[in-house]
């Protein structure tokens, strides 16, 4: 009898393990696909960068390209350059600066920006 009750404990332990694994499958099963159509059913893409996927034209505007190629362009010489208003000109020396030395500041242990 003692023999019987032993084999019968024995594979009462193996259904109950062979039970957990199959249930531990399943779950893990579900969990992957649960996981899998949440990803696919979700856009990660935001409305703002979606605009900005949209596909560029890829025909070329002939009248933007013929305008650019008739666009003259100043030689050197002639570029003028803005003149100074005269009230930025002050040769006041009571409106200049004092010349006292500008203060360094020490150079500190971090790098800064």
């Amino acid at each position: 009898m003692r023999l019987i009750i032993k084999d019968l404990k024995h594979w009462q332990k193996k259904r109950d393990i062979l039970n957990f694994s199959i249930l531990t499958l399943v779950t893990v099963i579900l969990w992957i696909g649960f996981e899998l159509y949440h990803t696919y059913s979700q856009s990660t893409i935001n409305e703002e960068v979606q605009s900005h996927l949209e596909p560029f034209n890829p025909s070329l505007d002939q009248d933007v390209l013929t305008s650019l190629s008739d666009r003259q362009t100043l030689s050197e010489d002639l570029i003028l350059q803005t003149p100074v208003p005269e009230s930025e000109l002050d040769t006041d020396s009571e409106a200049s600066p004092s010349s006292t030395p500008i203060s360094t500041a020490s150079p500190s242990a971090s790098p800064s920006l």
